[in-house]
């Protein structure tokens, strides 16, 4: 099954952690090892450019639109890009809060990816382009399901940079904190929830991050202090469950099967399993 159509919709749905990223990222990759360009437009700026580097994608080949958030800013971005030449696919990733497009505005966008050639993938929870999209793929992550208080799902991601750093001086907890390429130009690779709450995100230079947030704090990436805190992570998830997989990215997958006895509903065990990463 080809997901990339020139010329067509394609739409990837599912529920956060059922792998809805990682296909549209192996799009990117493909899209960008073939030569051509791709554009994504990023509505909530979850996109992490060290992963879909790691994951083959070419980043000089990719355009990022950050959008904070502001979903009709996303649309009228992409509505704007499908008609620009040039590119062989542009993605919109509306994440978890994902707005039914209005029929006339879905029927637009197809007409405009007709025109132009180019491949449009949508990725969200949900689909929103009807019978705008020629395809339609739900990632099922099968056996494990993550739930939390309140009816949405959630699951534990630990920034494992920033964490890293916080471990070796914690004092740095208290404030807001990102964690930097070692280079002249420096870019934010990842932030701590004090540091996003003040604006900063990845991808952003440290002078524009300094921008948004003067009381920002930054630490270089040092691979020995990540390794460490990922193994901390592990272990504090072993403590827990005995199956568990690190997935990369600072995320570890524990299956919660059979575990009611011990720590009893699923939103109980999601507190503990917290309050063990967090000790680590």
């Amino acid at each position: 099954m080809r997901l990339l159509r020139p010329g067509a919709i394609t739409e990837i749905v599912g529920r956060s952690s059922s792998g809805r990223t990682s296909l549209f990222t192996a799009c990117l990759g493909e899209a960008t090892a073939a030569g051509g360009v791709a554009a994504l437009v990023d509505a909530d700026e979850t996109f992490d450019p060290a992963s879909a580097a790691r994951a083959g994608v070419d980043l000089a080949r990719l355009l990022w639109v950050r959008c904070a958030g502001r979903r009709d800013a996303a649309l009228r971005a992409t509505d704007l890009l499908v008609r620009c030449p040039g590119f062989a696919l542009v993605g919109l990733d509306l994440g978890e809060a994902a707005p039914p497009l209005p029929p006339a505005a879905a029927f637009r966008l197809k007409f405009a990816v007709e025109r132009m050639g180019a491949a449009l993938v949508i990725v969200g929870r949900r689909r929103v382009a009807g019978a705008g999209a020629s395809l339609v793929v739900e990632t099922v992550r099968a056996g494990l399901e993550w739930a939390g208080p309140g009816p949405v799902p959630t699951r534990l991601a630990l920034l494992v940079a920033a964490a890293a750093a916080e471990r070796c001086e914690p004092a740095l907890r208290e404030g807001a904190l990102a964690v930097v390429t070692p280079a002249a130009h420096a870019k934010i690779l990842e932030a701590n929830a004090a540091a996003r709450a003040g604006g900063v995100g990845p991808g952003m230079t440290e002078t524009e991050a300094r921008a948004r947030c003067p009381a920002l704090v930054s630490r270089p990436w040092v691979d020995a202090h990540v390794a460490a805190a990922r193994a901390a992570l592990l272990e504090a998830a072993l403590g827990v469950s005995p199956r568990v997989e690190d997935a990369g990215a600072g995320v570890v997958h524990v299956d919660a099967a059979g575990l009611e006895r011990l720590h009893g509903s699923p939103a109980a065990l999601g507190a503990h399993l917290l309050g063990q990463a967090r000790r680590v």
